[in-house]
């Protein structure tokens, strides 16, 4: 009877044995199922600023470029970015620019990214009268050198006069626009003789 008990004690210790190694690998692979990988969150600004100016100046101290925007966010991998820039830059010769957009990136402080609603205008004055605006949806802008450049559409306006074309540089030096292709142009004339 000993033998037979034992022999029924083994058993049983071996079907324990066995539930308790399938109910630990049961609760592994649960355990593994409910595990949920974290989602990579994106980068955080190292700093904001809300209704930010800053005016860069020569070395006699006259303003050579104005910078504005409604947010700046500072990130750690050297991007700034920027909603609703305004730029205004006057060139060598004395002639004014103004670069607006809705979203901007400026990248190692010397070029900046312009995107959505792009618009530049340029006057030969300070008050910006007699303006010349062309419209694109995004452009490069290289602070070092003063030239703007897309290879997007663009649309140039001044006066009765509307020019379209794909891609274009702006040198804001030399008070120059060069378009790439597909330039058309065209004269609207007003209903009244003058």
């Amino acid at each position: 009877m000993t033998r037979l008990l034992k022999k029924c004690w083994l058993i049983w210790l071996g079907i324990g044995l066995v539930a308790t190694v399938w109910l630990l690998a049961w609760i592994d692979q649960r355990e593994v199922l409910t595990i949920t990988t974290p989602t990579e969150q994106p980068p955080q600004p190292e700093y904001v600023m809300r209704h930010f100016k800053l005016v860069e100046l020569d070395s006699q101290g006259v303003p050579l470029r104005w910078l504005s925007a409604d947010v700046l966010a500072h990130f750690p991998n050297a991007i700034t970015e920027l909603e609703k820039p305004w730029l205004r830059i006057k060139s060598t010769t004395g002639g004014m620019w103004v670069v607006t957009a809705d979203k901007g990136s400026i990248y190692n402080e010397t070029e900046i990214t312009l995107k959505d609603n792009v618009v530049v205008a340029r006057s030969a004055n300070d008050r910006l009268r007699d303006t010349l605006a062309i419209y694109t949806e995004a452009l490069n802008y290289s602070l070092e050198n003063n030239i703007g450049e897309t290879d997007n559409p663009v649309t140039i306006t001044s006066g009765s006069h509307q020019v379209t074309a794909v891609g274009m540089k702006v040198l804001v030096n030399e008070q120059r626009l060069k378009l790439k292709s597909k330039v058309r142009g065209q004269y609207i004339a007003s209903d009244h003789p003058s």
